[in-house]
């Protein structure tokens, strides 16, 4: 967002329009929050949320459902 923008507005049911809602984000920017993560899976072995496996694993659910698009019916995981 520029400079004075709220980075984060909801509209919930039953409210009378937009409520900013930043003071519950964390105050790291995105990048900081990478570097972060990374550093902790170098020195702790964290789990990275972006590893391979999780990507494996995402990929395999979007595959999963085109398949079911391409023929109605079910779709077992893991895929062949």
């Amino acid at each position: 967002p520029a400079e004075g923008e709220a980075r984060l507005r909801a509209r919930r049911r039953g409210s009378a329009g937009w409520e900013v809602l930043d003071e519950e984000l964390p105050d790291l920017d995105g990048f900081t929050q990478e570097i972060t993560l990374l550093l902790d899976a170098l020195d702790h072995g964290t789990p990275h949320p972006l590893a391979g496996r999780s990507g494996r694993q995402t990929q395999e659910v979007l595959m999963a459902i085109f398949e079911s698009s391409r023929r109605p019916g079910r779709v077992d995981l893991p895929l062949p």
